[in-house]
């Protein structure tokens, strides 16, 4: 408890002093950001090591394991700050004194995983034997650190609710008190260290609570198992297209096979013959494996199609992190179901091997070896400099605003490139002040693409000038179903004379970006274009070609639907995004005799 007490004070003052008000303290840090986050890092961390092990591992090799510990969150604290300087905002920007959310993650579980390594070489124990200690020790730090947080937070929850109380009978001084962060921030961490403490010379109590949840987490694995094989099945009957169109099948299968790992290793247990589980979930965990590895080759084989379409960002690299540890898994519990002996005994083996590698990789990615950044960065650039991206197209706030030091060196020496053009892009972009700036650049090029690959219908009808400068200089809210208003995407106008509300309308349609509907314009009475609604059923046989020709006719009363064929559109009217629903028809539109068919024209 008194280490967490001096964790909780040390947070605070940390806390305090990276505000502006503080003062010389915030001066400091504002002059010193990697000593400020060098301190931050080892505040959150090294303490939790303290409080964990003392007393589990000897003096001396806790000792060692707090120093090594403690020198490498210090190095990568200092090159997260060092690659990243700068905390970019929407409408600033200003120095950066906070390890990243990303370092702050990978650490925990970094450490996470050398800590078990550690706690079972202290017993004695080879690092792939007695599988059940490496169990028992992961499954209760985690449950461990998940009970002694919660109620820490409960802690500071019941002095909330004492303050209110006594607010009630006109005291107020408590809840002064609790609204302090020199009170919440100690007092959490006691709370922390004191619950873990506990929990820790009882681990009785946490075996139990923990065998029966992995007793009903075990009975999910055949539920998952059903619904992955299915969709695996269905999937070789409608092929990988509908697969890719989503443009998140990736994050998906990557998250399906997270919780196929989770939930077969809640199953496993710890291995012993006796606890084995009920023969459907052995059956369905000689199932998930292949299932697995089918899942991580297809996300594998996503990111690797989005790479070679558009380069490494660091989303990417990450995904491709995740990925190679989906194919890990997934390789080794394939090759754990293929044997006849005791149940996926191999799965052991596979799990201490994939802590090293998932160890290695963060410390990886984490480095200048694989920096994220840095990989996007040298990818982008090359695909610039390639001829693969035309120097009007290049994102360059990217480089400005979100690739750190790396971005701000390559941008520099793109404003010095022969190219007058991309030298030309280049210093624009070095001149952008932040996000917005550059937001808005964007914003406006891709303004100048807008309708540059839309095809309009019935043919030989072109489309009225006004309504191409509204789009190039209006935000149209629900454009997310026509891309090509914002940028130079694929997609079709049908001009017809009589659409809803019986006055002429543009139907903008895109089926790859939404192929049930479409949006749909009409001039209201100052005779301005604006986004009147959306057209349900697009996607149904025929509507397309009707439409193509102009042959849709309105159906009204009571609604303002139109027929296209034998198939009714769904008329919504778009009553959110700019126009009044209670506003009659009448007074909307002006009468096709003000606009004529000869505006569509």
């Amino acid at each position: 408890m008194g280490v967490g007490l001096a964790q909780g004070i040390l947070a605070w003052a940390l806390l305090k002093a990276s505000k502006a008000n503080s003062g010389a303290a915030y001066e400091l840090a504002i002059r010193h950001p990697i000593v400020f986050a060098v301190m931050a890092m080892l505040t959150a961390f090294i303490p939790v090591i303290v409080v964990a092990e003392a007393g589990r591992m000897r003096g001396r090799r806790l000792l060692f394991y707090i120093a090594t510990a403690a020198a490498v969150l210090a190095a990568l604290a200092a090159y997260d700050i060092w690659r990243d300087p700068m905390q970019v905002h929407w409408n600033s920007d200003s120095v950066r004194v906070w390890p990243s959310p990303t370092l702050l993650l990978c650490a925990a579980l970094g450490l996470f995983i050398a800590n078990q390594l550690l706690e079972h070489r202290e017993r004695g124990y080879a690092l792939y034997a007695h599988y059940q200690s490496h169990f028992d020790d992961s499954w209760m730090r985690g449950i461990q650190f998940a009970l002694s947080l919660a109620f820490g937070l409960l802690v500071l929850g019941i002095f909330q609710l004492g303050a209110a109380l006594f607010d009630l009978i006109g005291i107020k001084s408590l809840h002064h008190l609790v609204k302090q962060t020199w009170f919440n921030l100690p007092m959490l961490a006691v709370s922390f260290a004191a619950a873990f403490h506990a929990t820790d010379v009882r681990p009785a109590l946490i075996t139990g609570a923990r065998n029966l949840g992995l007793m009903l987490l075990a009975w999910l694995l055949p539920l998952i198992v059903v619904l992955g094989s299915g969709f695996l099945a269905t999937l070789c009957v409608t092929g990988l297209t509908p697969l890719w169109e989503t443009r998140y099948a990736a994050k998906l299968l990557l998250c399906s096979a997270a919780v196929t790992i989770f939930l077969l290793n809640a199953a496993y247990k710890d291995g012993d013959v006796m606890n084995a589980p009920a023969a459907p979930v052995r059956w369905a965990g000689r199932a998930a494996g292949p299932m697995m590895l089918a899942f991580a080759l297809l996300a594998a084989y996503a990111v690797a199609l989005r790479v070679g379409q558009h380069g490494w960002t660091p989303d990417r690299a990450w995904a491709a992190v995740v990925a190679i540890m989906a194919l890990v898994y997934g390789l080794g519990y394939t090759w754990a179901t293929l044997t006849r002996a005791r149940w996926l005994k191999r799965l052991e083996q596979i799990n201490v091997t994939a802590c090293f590698i998932l160890f290695g990789m963060l410390l990886l990615m984490l480095t200048p070896v694989a920096d994220p950044a840095r990989l996007s960065v040298n990818s982008q650039v090359a695909r610039l400099q390639s001829g693969v991206i035309k120097p009007a197209d290049f994102d360059y706030g990217f480089l400005r605003f979100n690739a750190g030091r790396y971005g701000i060196e390559a941008l520099a020496l793109l404003a010095g490139d022969p190219d007058e053009e991309l030298a030309a892009l280049a210093q624009e972009a070095q001149a952008l002040m932040n996000k917005e700036d550059a937001h808005n650049a964007i914003w406006n090029a891709s303004r100048k693409r807008a309708l540059t690959r839309a095809t309009l219908y019935p043919q030989g009808v072109a489309l009225p000038e006004d309504f191409v400068q509204t789009v190039q200089k209006k935000t149209f809210l629900s454009s997310f179903g026509a891309a090509c208003l914002t940028q130079d995407s694929e997609c079709e106008i049908y001009a017809l004379l009589r659409g809803p509300f019986d006055a002429p309308a543009l139907i903008v349609y895109s089926a790859s970006q939404s192929p049930s509907q479409a949006v749909v314009f009409g001039r209201n009475a100052s005779g301005a274009w604006q986004q009147v609604g959306l057209l349900k059923n697009m996607d149904l046989p025929g509507v397309v070609e009707m439409l193509r020709q102009g042959k849709a006719s309105q159906v009204r009363p009571p609604y303002n639907d139109l027929m296209a064929g034998k198939t009714r559109l769904k008329f919504k009217l778009d009553g959110g995004y700019g126009m009044d629903p209670e506003m009659p028809p009448s007074k909307l539109n002006p009468s096709l005799d003000e606009m004529g068919h000869e505006a569509l024209k």
